[in-house]
């Protein structure tokens, strides 16, 4: 994909080695380092993805490896920087938007595709963990009926950055997709 694709609400594969983090999600904290995003080959239970925001809102679509019915927990946070003066160092603070488990289906990949093997499958299937889910950041979508893909919308607006990281639960592997849009944030329903 090129960046006037990246650009037109393109679709991004988050991660090229899959997150295999089976602990729970790491604390956030406001920080001076400027979050970015993990991908190791060789220490993939560290993997998250952290892109900037563009446009109003993120869509995103979930993926992982292993079985139908399997199961991720994935964390959404959106960062913003403060800088009260220009000699300031910047402060990164973090917004945990909530977590979501998300249940894998029979839907596969494509070879050649983003989502590129038979081995790699979609989530059908999104559920808010616990009570302290944003439903004003945050609209979900799950699939009308079984074996479709789940939708996750996030209003970005303001943000500087968004983060996804994942917590194993009976999957082998999490990772997502995403694509920023600048669409009406008041119907989950209009997602094409």
């Amino acid at each position: 994909m090129n960046q006037s694709d990246y650009m037109r609400g393109g679709w991004v594969r988050g991660l090229t080695t899959y997150s295999t983090m089976t602990s729970a999600v790491p604390a956030l904290d406001v920080t001076a380092t400027e979050p970015v995003t993990i991908d190791s080959s060789s220490a993939p239970t560290t993997n998250k993805v952290v892109v900037p925001c563009s446009g109003t809102t993120t869509d995103l679509l979930f993926f992982g490896t292993d079985a139908n019915d399997e199961t991720f927990v994935a964390q959404i946070a959106l960062w913003d920087e403060v800088q009260l003066l220009d000699n300031d160092t910047p402060l990164w603070v973090p917004y945990l938007v909530g977590q979501i488990t998300c249940t894998l289906c029979t839907m596969d990949g494509v070879a050649g595709s983003a989502i590129g093997a038979t081995t790699e499958l979609l989530v059908d299937t999104v559920a808010e963990v616990g009570t302290t889910f944003d439903d004003n950041l945050v609209m979900i979508k799950s699939a009308t009926a079984a074996n479709h893909p789940a939708l996750v919308r996030v209003i970005t607006m303001g943000f500087k950055k968004i983060e996804i990281g994942f917590d194993l639960g009976t999957g082998a592997g999490a990772n997502v997709a995403y694509r920023h849009t600048s669409a009406a944030v008041g119907r989950l329903a209009n997602i094409p």
